[in-house]
């Protein structure tokens, strides 16, 4: 039980190398041998797994192929025997059964140059085959065992029962060519490059998953920023345009005080201060203008001048002229403001 090492590989088979018990005390060969180890895990020196979660199906599995199991040497029965190549037995597994600890043992009947063998230690190793779900990679049954010399020797590929034709270990040139491997790599080899691929794949997931900062911003941050910015240009428009109207207030309601315009065309004044440049050009014509109503009439319409809808005051032609304007040009502003303000 000391040495469990695979030691041939298949798509169906396995075999563990698993050091045989010492011959008894008369020398002769054990009767009873240590098939596969106890544990639900069996793990290889090489990495390779497979389960054995229930041994009393194993057992049963085997019993129900209803035949002895050849122990050969090599395991020359499932390489040179498919070749039609004499393999002598070197013993038969008669029954097998399952150990308190989940371990599974055979009894055998050695053949004499097989006894002679294992008794002067000339093999100290066995390899159990077995049947496996490729899969689960789950032992469905023992089918046979072989003597060798080397934990790690590398024997050809068993096949499976039902399939005569004998298989190898060669790993297609294709697949290793894909995982940038040189032809000929094991299968070792094969499993840690797609290992490798497979934590690639994680971490480029976990990045996507989670973007740098320093490069991406989170949607909730980026906006709950744009409401703030948008919160503060408005506010900020706001004020400008509070601003603006009390500039607009005090520059009126100062040509006012000075006659410069009358209340008559107060709204016509206004709505060309609506912009900017518009109060600009506004103040610069308070500055030139000159004083257009008496000092007695400053802020109100003298009643003998006010002019109904669609006619201009003495005190607005005056400012047409001092504009350039037409009468049709300064009513049009002047009534389209009237009724926007009422």
């Amino acid at each position: 039980m000391t040495d469990a090492i695979p030691h041939t590989t298949g798509d169906c088979r396995r075999a563990l190398c698993l050091d045989l018990p010492a011959p008894a005390e008369d020398g002769a060969a054990p009767e009873w041998i240590m098939l596969l180890p106890a544990g639900a895990d069996l793990s290889a020196r090489d990495g390779r797994r497979w389960t054995n979660p229930d041994p009393d199906a194993v057992v049963a599995e085997t019993r129900a192929l209803a035949r002895d199991l050849v122990i050969d040497w090599e395991h020359a029965s499932e390489t040179r025997g498919r070749a039609g190549e004499r393999t002598p037995a070197a013993g038969w597994i008669q029954d097998v059964e399952r150990r308190p600890d989940g371990s599974i043992w055979g009894r055998v009947t050695w053949a004499a140059e097989g006894a002679r063998d294992v008794a002067g230690r000339a093999y100290r190793y066995l390899s159990p085959a077995f049947d496996f779900e490729k899969e689960t990679r789950r032992i469905k049954r023992l089918v046979g065992a072989g003597l060798v010399h080397f934990p790690n020797f590398q024997m050809p590929a068993l096949a499976r029962e039902e399939d005569p034709r004998p298989m190898t270990d060669v790993i297609p040139a294709s697949v290793t060519q894909a995982l940038g491997l040189t032809d000929g790599a094991n299968e070792t080899q094969v499993l840690g490059a797609i290992n490798g691929l497979k934590d690639r794949e994680a971490r480029a997931t976990a990045a996507a998953e989670q973007p740098p900062l320093e490069r991406f911003v989170p949607r909730a941050d980026h906006d709950a920023a744009v409401a703030r910015a948008t919160a503060a240009e408005q506010k900020l428009a706001d004020l400008e345009a509070a601003g603006h109207q009390a500039k607009v207030d005090a520059a009126i309601k100062g040509a006012l005080e000075a006659g410069k315009i009358t209340p008559a065309s107060e709204a016509y004044h206004r709505a060309t201060c609506r912009t900017a440049e518009g109060l600009t050009a506004f103040e610069t014509y308070v500055q030139a203008a000159p004083k257009v109503v008496a000092d007695g009439l400053v802020g109100k319409t003298p009643p003998a001048q006010a002019a109904g809808a669609g006619s201009l005051s003495d005190e607005e032609r005056a400012t047409c002229r001092q504009l350039g304007l037409s009468e049709a040009q300064y009513l049009a502003t002047r009534d389209g403001a009237e009724k926007t303000e009422a």
